[in-house]
């Protein structure tokens, strides 16, 4: 099962879904979609038994309100209530919230466990600059040590054991290197919220977003990317 994450914008989708409210929409979308992963699995095996896939009881966790429950449901019961997404489809065109670019594109996941490449890829991917040293001051700020990842690690969700690490250029926190836990640990979003400011500053520690078609050279430059209007962001960022 991934780790799913949603682009959380109002819409449509998530109104019709929860009947208006939208938090109960953006559950609804994210516990629905997970549903369709696992029925599309369970249909694309083989059975011995000779049951319908139809009756097949599946017990899959589901977000609430108040967390997670795990439920158990049929196959077909699954499906009528997957379907309900269907005529829901051509909402999501030009959605600014649609980051993959496909139905229902602002929920994605990170597959478990996480492959060493994507921690050696996302170690390698550290900007050099203000974007490396707001990682740093994160760390420090936030007293990040890596151990809430070490714990994932030790329970199946990264595949790699230990994890990855790289050196660090010198730099004004006197850190010599990063590990891939150090990393991660502020991405696994332990309350559930990545608020607005602080998904800038992620994309800022991969050199993932441009101003004026260049990366972001100072502290004043960031500043500059809090206080765009919005008419101008578009004109004057790119994300890379």
């Amino acid at each position: 099962m991934p780790r799913e994450a949603i682009v959380d914008l109002p819409c449509r989708v998530k109104h019709e879904l929860g009947e208006g409210d939208l938090r109960a929409g953006s559950r609804g979308l994210v516990n629905l979609l997970r549903a369709g992963e696992v029925v599309e699995q369970i249909r694309s095996r083989p059975r011995q038994d000779g049951k319908p896939v139809d009756s097949v009881v599946v017990k899959m966790p589901h977000l609430t309100a108040t967390g997670i429950e795990e439920l158990s449901s049929t196959v077909g019961e699954l499906e009528s209530h997957i379907d309900s997404l269907e005529p829901l489809i051509p909402l999501c065109t030009n959605c600014p919230a649609n980051a993959l670019r496909r139905p229902f594109g602002c929920v994605g996941g990170l597959p478990e466990p996480i492959p060493r490449a994507v921690e050696t890829y996302a170690l390698e991917r550290i900007a050099a600059g203000v974007g490396g040293a707001l990682l740093l001051q994160t760390l420090a700020d936030r007293s990040i040590d890596g151990s809430v990842a070490r714990d994932f690690r030790v329970n199946g969700k990264f595949e790699a054991l230990p994890g990855p690490s790289r050196k660090l250029p010198a730099n004004a926190y006197g850190k010599l290197t990063l590990t891939a836990d150090e990393l991660f640990e502020p991405l696994l979003i332990a309350n559930g919220t990545l608020e607005p400011w602080m998904s800038l500053n992620v994309l800022l520690w991969f050199g993932g977003v441009t101003l004026d078609e260049r990366l972001p050279q100072s502290i004043d430059d960031v500043l500059l990317l809090t206080r765009l209007d919005p008419a101008e962001r578009p004109k004057r960022t790119r994300c890379h």
